[in-house]
């Protein structure tokens, strides 16, 4: 998770891996499963092979951030779970009761819902998206009108992650993601500072 914004630089080394977080399953990178109810589960996967870094005490700072989290909120809106290392590699569990909660906690922007609601709370869709067909991003730009398209549910991110939805990918805002498969969409930006949005249309 993306705490590394809320602590020191001397603990910078154990919050790279804090990105760690999904839903218990080791998956070969960072991903983000969408929920139908709202509910976000990131799946963390980053690599752990340094001789410095701590098993324990890496666990031992997520848990931490969870609990102050909870304690500053006063509600139990995450949870943490399925840590282990295996093969140089880091994962862990986080769910999370929506993507409000994520990007709070996480420093970054997520956002789930219908397009029409999305531009309803000031997301400036991007003027031109590229369709999703045959499980590939096609290099045509479409004029398609998206954003009046009440059956178009959207995902919002400026993270460099997979995006595993509740549906059908069918419209992306940039060509240089990649279609795992038809629900799973990867976002792979070549500057790990760019902070710009993705959107993803789906069904």
């Amino acid at each position: 998770m993306r705490v590394k914004k809320q602590i020191g630089v001397c603990l910078a080394a154990l919050t790279v891996m804090l990105v760690i977080v999904g839903c218990g399953t080791k998956e070969d990178r960072t991903t983000l499963h969408i929920k139908s109810d709202g509910k976000v589960v990131e799946n963390v996967t980053e690599k752990f092979d340094k001789d410095y870094y701590e098993e324990k005490e890496l666990k031992d700072f997520v848990d931490k951030q969870v609990k102050n989290y909870i304690d500053e909120t006063g509600k139990k809106k995450i949870k943490a779970s399925g840590f282990s290392v295996d093969e140089d590699k880091a994962y862990m569990t986080l769910k999370f009761e929506d993507s409000e909660v994520y990007s709070d906690f996480n420093q970054e922007t997520l956002y789930t819902g219908s397009v029409v609601q999305a531009v309803a709370d000031d997301y400036d869709l991007p003027e031109h998206f590229y369709a999703v067909k045959d499980g590939k991003v096609q290099k045509k730009e479409t004029d398609k009108d998206i954003e009046e398209n009440d059956d178009y549910k959207v995902v919002i991110t400026s993270e460099s992650v997979d995006v595993a939805l509740p549906g059908k990918a069918v419209f992306v805002s940039r060509m240089d993601v990649k279609i795992k498969d038809e629900k799973t969409v990867s976002i792979q930006k070549e500057n790990e500072d760019d902070t710009s949005l993705t959107y993803i249309i789906y069904q």
